[in-house]
């Protein structure tokens, strides 16, 4: 869909929900003819509400998420509810029924429209090339850290808030407290072959620098010998 004619979608369905707003929705030709109950429309979600539109080909007969049946007309149905999940859940049923054509919309208090799904045009299960990722993890559930391993961090006792960057960080850092043997990677010279505690007056600060690099390189030159005899 051209930018210009989602405008002009866009500006089409404010109209048409602006005119329903203060109307008995039941009396809008485009809904679909149903008998209510009572777990339907609020007045309250006059505040913020959920539009959905679609286009049949003949009547049908579906549920609505809000309990009950309905028959949507045949041509253009308009649907008002409360929550998006509720647009969404009855999305689902048109797909059984062969119709992918209907678009859920936000109606803000002011009267602002929101396109909302599908809002690239492609259903999010469907592969759409330069879709933008929105909340992903890059490892699957068993990846999630332990609570323990937040302690102390802004996560603490909230492990499924943790974002995939911190939790990658906690991982890494009980690997790395695990491997012991490179826990302490730097050389670590035998510090009786530097300077006694008793001498330390004798020697000045640069002397006592030397004989600190000579232990560390000693240790160096170790590890190399070794390295290369395990070759």
């Amino acid at each position: 869909m051209s930018g210009t004619r989602s405008l002009a979608v866009l500006g089409g369905l404010a109209g048409l929900l602006g005119a329903c707003a203060f109307v008995d929705l039941l009396d809008s030709p485009k809904f679909p003819m149903f008998e209510g109950s009572t777990g339907g429309y609020m007045s309250r979600s006059t505040r913020e509400r959920h539009a959905i539109t679609w286009t049949a080909k003949g009547q049908a007969k579906f549920e609505m998420p809000t309990g009950g049946f309905a028959i949507m007309n045949q041509g253009e149905n308009l649907c008002y509810f409360r929550k998006k999940e509720q647009c969404i859940a009855l999305g689902k049923q048109l797909r059984k029924m062969k119709i992918e054509n209907y678009k859920i919309y936000r109606l803000k208090k002011d009267g602002t429209v929101i396109f909302m799904h599908p809002a690239d045009g492609v259903f999010p299960e469907k592969v759409n090339k330069g879709r933008v990722q929105v909340n992903g993890r890059p490892f699957t559930i068993r990846g999630n850290p332990q609570q323990s391993e937040l302690k102390f961090t802004k996560y603490q006792g909230k492990g499924y808030e943790a974002d995939p960057l911190t939790t990658m960080f906690v991982k890494a850092r009980v690997m790395a407290f695990a491997d012991v043997p490179n826990l302490f990677a730097l050389p670590q010279p035998n510090m009786d072959e530097l300077v006694p505690a008793e001498e330390v007056d004798k020697y000045t600060r640069q002397e006592y620098t030397t004989r600190m690099m000579e232990a560390l390189k000693r240790v160096q030159d170790d590890r190399a010998a070794k390295a290369a005899k395990s070759l």
